[in-house]
């Protein structure tokens, strides 16, 4: 279908129940919400940093991430 799966954990999760060994492949989506992402010992191509973001139109705090990586791009060097 197109989409670009991804693996979304905080490091606890990540490092005391995933494989990540059996993961290589899939890129990661890392829930950290600190100030800075701090240290984690696996590459992360997003980070979710807030649960208390502001998005106009939305009622309520949200969930907010940046991405490293233009997934939109990606997809048209793919192609």
């Amino acid at each position: 279908a197109g989409y670009t799966p991804a693996v979304y954990a905080d490091a606890r999760w990540s490092v005391l129940k995933l494989d990540m060994s059996e993961l290589g492949e899939y890129d990661m989506w890392y829930a950290s919400e600190q100030e800075e992402a701090g240290e984690y010992p696996y590459h992360y191509t997003m980070w979710q940093y807030t649960g208390e973001g502001e998005i106009p139109g939305i009622d309520g705090a949200v969930d907010v991430s940046i991405s490293f990586v233009d997934y939109g791009e990606a997809k048209k060097q793919e192609q």
